[in-house]
């Protein structure tokens, strides 16, 4: 069930947060320069500890990976300014 795999995610977040782990973790976090995206939430590998999200993780993407992942975040730009949340 969808819940049951969210509520794990979280705690998975938290113990790398509470024990300062240094962990990398696929979170959510905003973008201000990433294989020329910026200015977007996305979900993508991160180091995170007690700070929080520590660094994000540049992916080894070829060049059909890299636009792609540049057409999502330009899909959720525009979804979001669409309903006002940009």
């Amino acid at each position: 069930e969808t819940s049951y795999g969210i509520g794990l995610s979280l705690v998975r977040i938290t113990q790398a947060i509470l024990n300062d782990e240094n962990s990398i973790l696929p979170v959510s976090c905003f973008i201000d320069d990433y294989i020329g995206i910026q200015d977007v939430y996305l979900s993508l590998p991160a180091v995170v500890n007690k700070e929080g999200i520590r660094d994000v993780l540049k992916l080894e993407l070829n060049q059909e990976e890299q636009e792609k992942l540049r057409h999502s975040a330009q899909t959720l730009k525009e979804v979001l300014k669409e309903v006002g949340l940009n």
